[in-house]
């Protein structure tokens, strides 16, 4: 049976966008992240095969970046949600190619998610 699951992880960092208006000083937020795969059900883990490790690499991804500034660690990315997701998304996908989406919340009342689909 194929499935999707998804790993939820929590952090707060700071950033700026020089072209947004409303982020033109350095400030930080609070952000949800969430990481979904597919795959056929594995029976003994209860996760898509080979991937019942990501809540655990998405809890690290999300350590490195706890209070601190996003621009400094995501250089040449646009620090919103999307952007934040799609730069998430590229790190995770080394591991998990069958990762399909990954979105962030913003305590802004923003959001974004970036999706593809694996081959």
């Amino acid at each position: 049976m194929e499935i999707t699951a998804s790993a939820t992880a929590e952090f707060d960092a700071g950033h700026l966008i020089k072209e947004l208006l409303a982020c033109t000083r350095q400030h930080g937020h609070f952000y949800v992240v969430t990481a979904s795969v597919t795959g056929e059900l594995d029976p003994v883990f209860g996760w898509p095969r080979g991937t019942q490790n990501l809540p655990t690499d998405l809890g690290d991804l999300v350590s490195e970046v706890n209070g601190r500034n996003l621009n400094e660690l995501m250089p040449g990315v646009v620090t919103t949600p999307v952007g934040i997701a799609a730069n998430f998304l590229e790190r995770l996908l080394g591991r998990y190619p069958t990762l399909v989406a990954v979105g962030v919340k913003c305590s802004d009342g923003t959001s974004g998610t970036v999706t593809r689909t694996p081959r």
